[in-house]
């Protein structure tokens, strides 16, 4: 229900872009997007939360959790000469922190319209409220094009709200529009090509520079229109995506559902094929709350 309203929203404005308010569907998106990612970070909370148990002979006294193990002696009116080992609560070990770097398309491809809605729509939709429910992690933002656009590094403290705002502005704009916003009239650069391993590269190394205790992962959004087909599989694209997940850092291709239509089918099917080979794990985007509860089920088993 709350996936098709949005996509209707979404259309809405796409088909009656000059009489239907950019303000007003940016209003509307950010309120049920920010309400899907708080429903995901309430689910994925309770799912972390640590089970308690008594402890008992063998366990490592590291995990003891001190101030439940406290509230459950005093509620029991016992004195220290009365508590027993049982007595303490043991919790299993908190998840480890996490470094996430999001990396998303924005090359021309990304805004071929099907039926009212574009790649970007799709990976948009689904990214806000999957930043917005990270939001109190370390997270890192990356756009590419012919040329990478770096929105947020890792270590940097930035407005969580301008984030999501920046990101909505590509749900209303043409891909002409986007290229006016980010690069400026004044700009000799190409624009609107697709080229994919300066954002990874990049994403790499803010990873590769975060503590190794935290779990890292870097979520890349496209159609995955990458290559032409039958061209040469020693890419670079690959060979770092290889070597992140070599590294321990998780890979996960957030794929546009335009990338299995027949128009972009012949050029994506070898390169999602590469990517799984690499050790990527591949997400659809084609609803927002499907993929949200995909993520979930991943982070689990983290």
């Amino acid at each position: 229900g709350d996936d098709e309203l949005l996509k209707v929203a979404v259309r809405k404005y796409t088909g009656k872009r000059d009489n239907f308010p950019r303000k007003r569907l940016t209003e509307y998106l950010k309120r049920n997007l920010l309400k899907l990612g708080q429903g995901f970070q309430r689910s994925a909370e309770v799912s972390m939360k640590p089970l308690l148990r008594p402890f008992e002979q063998g366990d490592d006294t590291d995990d003891i959790d001190e101030e439940r193990s406290l509230e459950n002696i005093f509620s029991q009116g016992k004195s220290m000469d009365e508590v027993l080992y049982r007595d303490f609560l043991i919790r299993k070990r908190s998840k480890k922190k996490k470094a996430i770097v999001f990396i998303l398309d924005i090359s021309n491809t990304m805004f071929y319209e099907l039926e009212g809605l574009t790649s970007i729509h799709y990976s948009v939709l689904s990214l806000i409220p999957l930043l917005w429910s990270l939001r109190k992690e370390r997270y890192g933002l990356i756009f590419y094009e012919s040329n990478s656009h770096i929105q947020k590094a890792l270590h940097e403290e930035r407005d969580i709200d301008q984030v999501i705002d920046n990101l909505l502005i590509l749900v209303t704009s043409t891909t002409g529009d986007v290229e006016s916003i980010i690069r400026g009239k004044h700009s000799v650069q190409t624009w609107g090509g697709t080229v994919p391993q300066m954002s990874l590269r990049w994403a790499m190394e803010q990873l590769e520079a975060s503590a190794k205790r935290e779990e890292r992962i870097c979520f890349y959004f496209s159609d995955f229109v990458l290559q032409e087909p039958g061209s040469d599989p020693q890419l670079e694209y690959i060979t770092i995506i290889k070597r992140m997940v070599g590294q321990g850092i998780h890979v996960i291709a957030c794929v546009s559902p335009l990338a299995s239509g027949k128009i972009f089918s012949p050029y994506t099917r070898e390169t999602l094929k590469r990517v799984r080979e690499a050790g990527g794990t591949i997400i659809d985007t084609v609803k927002p709350s499907g993929f949200l509860e995909e993520v979930r089920a991943f982070m689990e088993r983290l």
